[in-house]
């Protein structure tokens, strides 16, 4: 259980770092985006309670808060609790996939997409914009995480 607090702690984190990327970003990122902050919005929403009764000196920022609710998860309230572990487990999963995806691809990534700067998604970009050049496998998981990440 510790495990998805951990990954659910992080994601307001990654949602950040990835959000204040200077970099263009594509759409395909942008949606990725928008989607992991609507799940950290709702662990705010669920943990709201939690938050003000543990954490109320705690400044905002840099994980924080998150930080506090990790030093209190066995009095945690049970929404937070489980919106937290249902998020970390999706969190877990979109980044399953993601490495799943770099590994089938990874040829295909230097053939095609070489000369592609990685970040905000141009390297997902890239692959999408040349399906009929990838590989059999590297096609099917292009699509196949098209599908998943809908």
């Amino acid at each position: 259980m510790r495990k998805f607090l951990i990954k659910f702690l992080s994601a307001p984190l990654l949602v950040l770092a990835l959000s204040t990327s200077t970099s263009a970003q594509t759409a395909s990122f942008e949606k990725a985006l928008a989607k992991a902050a609507k799940a950290v919005g709702h662990i705010e929403t669920a943990c709201a309670y939690d938050v003000t009764k543990f954490c109320p000196s705690v400044t905002p920022g840099d994980g924080r808060i998150a930080l506090c609710l990790l030093a209190h998860e066995d009095k945690l309230t049970k929404s937070c609790l489980s919106t937290a572990l249902r998020v970390g487990r999706n969190f877990d999963l979109a980044v399953s996939n993601i490495f799943r995806a770099a590994q089938v691809c990874g040829q295909d990534i230097v053939k095609i997409c070489g000369e592609i700067e990685p970040g905000g998604g141009r390297i997902a970009q890239c692959l999408m914009d040349n399906q009929p050049k990838l590989s059999t496998q590297c096609r099917a998981e292009v699509v196949s995480l098209a599908v998943r990440f809908k």
